[in-house]
């Protein structure tokens, strides 16, 4: 049923969301029951530590030295093993971490 959950702010987190349980979003009650519904309540959520793996910043950084060289989408694909989806959003990346060094610059 649409419209079954209320939007409310979470007492665990203070962000706003769905209602879930016990006052909590959808994203606490989770960690909540995955943790083995402990009395103090959900865990905290996990902090994001960047890149899950270092091949991810390398293929970017080969994407960047392709692309520097003037190799079409198509071909760096190729000689990345990706596909030219994957180029679009290496693209996508790297121009927006050159935009924010050059605004914190």
């Amino acid at each position: 049923m649409p419209g079954r959950h209320k939007q409310i702010v979470c007492a665990c987190c203070n962000r706003p969301g769905r209602h879930d349980t016990n006052g909590w979003i959808k994203a606490c009650a989770r960690r909540w029951r995955n943790a083995g519904r402990p009395d103090t309540g959900p865990p905290p959520p996990r902090r994001h530590r960047g890149p899950a793996n270092r091949t991810t910043t390398k293929r970017r950084t080969e994407y960047a030295a392709l692309a520097a060289l003037g190799r079409s989408e198509a071909y760096i694909a190729w000689k990345l093993s990706v596909s030219e989806r994957t180029v679009r959003r290496y693209a996508a990346a790297f121009q927006n971490s050159q935009t924010q060094q050059k605004a914190a610059a």
